[in-house]
């Protein structure tokens, strides 16, 4: 009987963020997008696993990542300060 592998989240958080992006190229097919911890971007089309450049869905979740980050700072914040 065979065990199930774990996703990456449960091994050991190897990843401190993920999320999908939707292709430009083929609308409806999303890539997934990972930070490491190491803070190393990972994508899985095809373009970034042939050449480990930044594609524009890293990009697009470092954005993501930015703004989720601001936000969450602003609500921490107390009241009156900018």
């Amino acid at each position: 009987m065979r065990k199930p592998r774990p996703s990456s989240f449960g091994m050991g958080n190897l990843y401190t963020y993920k999320t999908t992006v939707e292709s430009r190229s083929q609308p409806g097919k999303f890539y997934t997008v990972s930070r490491t911890r190491e803070g190393l971007w990972i994508c899985h089309c095809w373009p970034f696993l042939r050449t480990h450049k930044e594609c524009h869905h890293i990009k697009v979740a470092k954005a993501r990542q930015d703004a989720a980050e601001k936000a969450s700072k602003a609500r921490s914040r107390p009241k009156g300060h900018k």
